[in-house]
């Protein structure tokens, strides 16, 4: 009678486990460096979202699993004010890169003869609509709940009315452009890193 051996992970999965950790723990110091949205400057626009994407690409699993969450807790610890923001922050960039990944996912297993341009297109645009649509929900929903414990606002519904409403159009704009430029400079690097093995 043989005796079942356990199968050791191979060595690409710790090669793979190891690129997640190491992009998730580079965004941390990337998110100190911020520029002012114009229209509305105390909403900061930072390129920390582009290694958490390149994550996503390379596992997505332990994307979510382990690389989120040591983006979070780095944020965290940085100097938050409070623990909902930094959950805000990486809510925004998940909304970007997840439904990106599995499109592109679903667009290389149905669709391999599409054209580079069209597939980018596409990945862009479903990047803008969800970071756009599920930041407008959290905004709503959470935001007012931070303004109440953190911000001092007297109430949740005077937070919703008077803060977060008059300003719910510049937080979808920003949120699109958030996309926009996480997209778009993620996406040459996972199609390098899709030649060289790194992406299936």
């Amino acid at each position: 009678m043989t005796i079942p051996v356990p199968k050791i992970p191979s060595k690409p999965f710790k090669l793979t486990t190891a690129l997640v950790i190491m992009l998730s723990a580079l965004a941390i110091p990337i998110h100190i460096a911020k520029i002012d949205f114009p229209l509305a400057p105390f909403l900061k626009f930072d390129l920390c979202g582009i290694p958490l994407a390149v994550a996503g690409f390379i596992n997505l699993t332990l994307s979510i699993t382990l690389g989120l969450p040591i983006f979070y807790l780095g944020i965290l610890l940085m100097g938050a004010t409070n623990p909902l923001s930094p959950l805000m922050k990486v809510l925004a960039e998940a909304s970007t890169y997840i439904p990106m990944v599995c499109l592109y996912k679903h667009i290389n297993r149905r669709y391999p003869h599409i054209s580079t341009g069209m597939a980018s297109l596409l990945l862009v645009a479903t990047a803008i609509a969800s970071r756009s649509i599920v930041m407008a929900i959290l905004n709503i929903l959470i935001t007012p709940l931070i303004a109440t414990l953190f911000w001092g606002a007297p109430s949740y519904i005077m937070a919703l009315n008077n803060i977060i409403m008059p300003i719910l159009h510049l937080i979808v704009l920003f949120n699109a452009i958030s996309a926009t430029y996480v997209s778009i400079l993620t996406l040459p690097m996972v199609r390098t890193l899709s030649k060289i093995g790194f992406i299936t």
